[in-house]
């Protein structure tokens, strides 16, 4: 199932889920709701602290990124994605660390409201949350704050036991970043 890009919040709460049909199959599906809410938590804080490695242990191979809102991109692939959050012209040739980092650059995923569904496979899931993403730094001697907030939407599936995420839309209500600019 694809969910409207532009409104993932109206998309995953029109899902109906099949009721269970006994307790066993309630607690089963209540775990599965726990392990993808980790999996989404564990998002924003790899995230923030930029290790990436971690990160993209949670994706599929194939994972989709999408910015829309106030931010368009579309990235398929481990290896385009990679590029993005760790793009040459953003990072320092000394250590190979994000220029935004050696600004003393500090982030902050706040993610709330998140809204789960599961397919009646327990294959697929879909999950729905509101964020702020706040970042600090210091620049010249001044505390310079940037925010994002918006929607995520994720599409995330089951491989063996593990649930990754293959699709993720970033749809930014706003987007003012002072912070990021090209390293010079």
């Amino acid at each position: 199932m694809d969910l409207p890009e532009n409104n993932p919040v109206l998309g995953v709460l029109g899902i109906k889920e099949k009721p269970a049909a006994t307790d066993q199959e309630w607690v089963t599906r209540q775990a599965h709701k726990a392990a993808i809410t980790e999996v989404l938590m564990e998002y924003g804080q790899y995230c923030d602290l930029r290790d990436y490695q971690s990160l993209f242990s949670l994706y599929t191979d194939d994972i989709e990124r999408v910015l829309g809102g106030t931010l368009k991109e579309r990235v398929n692939g481990k290896p385009a994605l990679m590029e993005k959050y760790v793009h040459p012209q953003y990072t320092r040739a000394e250590d190979g660390k994000p220029s935004i980092a050696a600004k003393g650059r500090k982030s902050r995923h706040m993610m709330a409201t998140p809204v789960i569904k599961l397919s009646d496979d327990l294959k697929e899931a879909w999950s729905s949350m509101y964020f702020s993403l706040i970042s600090t730094a210091e620049v010249n001697g001044e505390l310079v704050r940037a925010a994002h907030e918006g929607t995520y939407l994720f599409h995330l599936v089951r491989q063996d036991r593990d649930w990754k995420i293959k699709k993720f839309v970033v749809n930014s209500e706003l987007a003012l970043d002072p912070l990021f600019q090209p390293a010079r």
